[in-house]
């Protein structure tokens, strides 16, 4: 937009740069309002479910046989 020209013209970035509250995306909306107690999921300490010096080492010899014998089915570009 004109505004986003004028503030990279004046050394801002799209990093830095802020819209207006009035042109900012609503924070949510009525399909998806957080739950009642998100606050409380948000400062639950992480679980480790798995040691990861247990896990299986990787094995490339495996990988690069799965993918000799793979053949494309489909496939999605997602344009940046």
């Amino acid at each position: 937009s004109a505004r986003d020209d004028e503030a990279l013209e004046r050394g801002g970035s799209f990093k830095t740069m802020k819209r207006p509250r009035e042109e900012q995306a609503p924070d949510h909306t009525a399909d998806s309002l957080p739950p009642a107690d998100a606050a409380a999921r948000r400062a639950a300490v992480p679980v480790i479910c798995y040691r990861a010096d247990l896990l299986p080492k990787f094995d490339a010899s495996f990988y690069k046989g799965v993918r000799e014998g793979a053949r494309k089915v489909k496939e999605v570009v997602v344009p940046p």
